[in-house]
């Protein structure tokens, strides 16, 4: 009856990184504006060349808080830190992890008393039994540091050799009034990963040599182009045309598709253009711009999360798995059922053996059950594309204004068609498997009253890939596609000469965003069971205007030399907070919220010497 904080596999990690970087460059400039003959047309050019070389060796080893004392139950040469064997405990059906149970209070009251302490490494009595009969043993083991192999060395360790030169030449002519960049530079990217490592004969320090060796296999390579191009015109004193064209090479870690294959490096592609406007003295500024960002081939996208949330069903130590392995995961499940079918007629398989028809009752390729060196991932494209138009006003010299109007849209396009295609192969293979231990079908089946395989995967990987199908192409609604700001400040100059006053400015914002979808809603009409999200009904949040408000004093300390300013400002000067709906469930229902804070008052002082 004692309050405390609970936590899972507590541990250290221990990152070295070496990193050389060498930069040389070259700037050289040639100006003909002075000169008195025909020349002087040919104006003024800047050149710069560069030549970049970074070579990065990153490590990383990370240790768990395990028992480490020789305990007649523990395998000898069990991994103590391995994923299959947390804390030295082994069970034939799933992972057992360590829980800490870090106590703040008393058992008076169940409240708390004190912060929690430090945890210590060292002699503990393990408390172990049947929760059910109530038949519990004491025994005395030793918590120490131990390996954890799956994020030591291997994929962890990487090596990466970036080399990048490029070239940029702007050249001012006609009297500044054509300005023109162009720019060049070529990135080649050379990584590779560590080796596998492998455990001394205790299963908690590992040989040191596999931890520095790096895997057999070749460099990975991406290499590519990055040009812009750009040009601003100045035909008139007020107005002004400008226009950027750009294509990128993004270097970006190895990754593999679901099919084991390496993904090429995304790429990026750009174009903006617009004008400005300056009339009456300067006093009104318009500024307008268009503009169309692409990222194809990221991995950061819709598929990329959908292809992760895949590979969870069928294997362990996936990149992006949080927490504990699920319970219905196929790959240790398999392995049991062939170690079980294997060990009845009095049959030991040997490591290839089993590996084999573990593969073969996963439907897989035995490669496919080798540790992971790369992410596994999707690919799809991201497009932005937008306008914006900001206007400043100064009616006098001590009142501002200015007024910001966007609209952007970001889309989602050429979803990776291999992300279907492996889905809907799995599911198909996935259905045909009967766990031998229940005789009952492993898909669907819900071991330990947990989510089953079929409901994760209809929940985080069939609803939303067919979603973002049917809105491939489309603006996507999460984005508040308007938005509007409005500032103003007048300094009380402008309208009194008082010797307090004048110094004192007022002013304010008002910020107005579009609705923006939180959920959809689903295809069923509820209260049927809902299997499939309708794309052409979001569940949307509604716009939200926010004020804010500021006024601030200008003054000059000890003897004027010492320069001050203090403000006050107000922000969100209508919210007295509340809670928002972030996300809903299919019937519009709120599935999350989020905090909106009550307006805040911050008070600034700034000084100048």
């Amino acid at each position: 009856m004692r309050p405390f904080i609970a936590s899972a596999d507590p541990y250290t990690r221990s990152e070295p990184r070496d990193q050389d970087i060498y930069r040389i460059q070259l700037a050289y400039k040639l100006d003909f504006r002075t000169d008195k003959n025909w020349q002087r047309f040919l104006g003024m050019h800047q050149f710069s060349g560069y030549s970049d070389y970074n070579h990065t060796i990153g490590r990383s080893i990370r240790y768990l808080d395990v028992i480490t004392s020789n305990n007649a139950w523990i395998p000898p040469g069990i991994a103590r830190a391995s994923t299959g064997a947390y804390g030295g405990l082994l069970n034939s059906n799933y992972t057992v992890h360590p829980q800490y149970r870090f106590y703040v209070g008393d058992n008076q009251g169940q409240n708390v008393d004190y912060a929690p302490l430090n945890y210590q490494r060292g002699n503990y009595t393990l408390v172990w039994g049947n929760g059910l009969t109530g038949v519990f043993n004491r025994e005395p083991v030793t918590l120490g540091a131990a390996v954890e192999g799956v994020s030591t060395g291997q994929s962890a360790n990487q090596e990466t050799i970036l080399k990048s030169r490029g070239a940029i030449l702007q050249s001012h002519l006609l009297h500044d009034r054509v300005i023109t960049t162009f720019g060049v530079r070529r990135d080649q990217r050379f990584s590779h990963s560590g080796g596998l490592i492998s455990y001394l004969p205790d299963g908690i320090k590992i040989n040191e040599s596999t931890f520095y060796a790096w895997a057999p296999d070749d460099w990975a390579m991406g290499k590519g182009p990055t040009r812009n191009a750009g040009a601003v015109i100045r035909p008139l004193r007020w107005l002004s045309l400008h226009a950027n064209r750009s294509d990128s090479f993004q270097p970006a870690g190895p990754a593999l598709s679901l099919n084991l294959k390496r993904l090429p490096d995304p790429q990026g592609a750009g174009e903006d253009y617009g004008f400005s406007l300056t009339l009456f003295e300067g006093k009104f500024v318009l500024r307008a711009n268009q503009y169309t960002t692409k990222v194809l081939g990221t991995r950061a996208g819709t598929a990329g999360t959908i292809a992760t949330r895949i590979l969870f069903v069928d294997r362990p130590n996936v990149q992006g798995q949080n927490g504990s392995p699920a319970v219905y995961e196929l790959q240790p499940k398999a392995t049991q059922w062939a170690t079980d079918a294997a060990t009845a007629p009095g049959r030991t398989l040997t490591p290839a053996q089993l590996k084999t028809e573990t593969a073969r009752i996963m439907g897989v390729s035995e490669n496919f059950l080798d540790p992971l060196q790369f992410q596994v991932t999707a690919t799809n494209d991201q497009i932005a594309q937008g306008r914006e138009i900001e206007l400043n006003y100064n009616p006098t010299s001590t009142w501002t204004m200015k007024l910001n109007v966007t609209k952007q849209e970001s889309i989602d396009a050429n979803l990776a068609p291999e992300v279907s295609a492996w889905l809907a192969a799995r599911i198909a293979h996935w259905k045909t498997i009967i766990d031998p231990t229940i005789n009952r079908p492993w898909y669907t089946e819900r071991y330990n009253n947990s989510t089953s395989a079929a409901e994760f995967i209809a929940a985080n990987a069939t609803s939303p890939l067919a979603l973002a199908q049917a809105t491939e192409g489309k603006s996507r609604p999460q984005i508040r596609k308007y938005r509007a700001n409005f500032t103003s400040n007048f300094r009380l100059a402008g309208i009194t000469e008082h010797t307090i006053l004048k110094h004192a400015n007022i002013g304010g914002a008002l910020r107005w965003e579009d609705k923006s979808a939180i959920g959809y809603y689903g295809v069923e009409p509820f209260p049927a069971l809902i299997t499939a999200l309708d794309p052409n009904r979001p569940i949307y949040d509604k716009p939200n205007l926010y004020i804010d408000a500021f006024i601030g004093y200008r003054t000059r300390l000890f003897s004027e030399k010492i320069s001050a300013t203090f403000q006050l400002n107000a922000r969100n000067v209508t919210e007295g907070g509340r809670l928002v709906k972030i996300n809903a469930f299919p019937d519009g229902s709120a599935s999350a919220f989020r905090i909106i804070d009550p307006r805040m008052f911050i008070l600034s002082a700034s000084f100048d010497l």
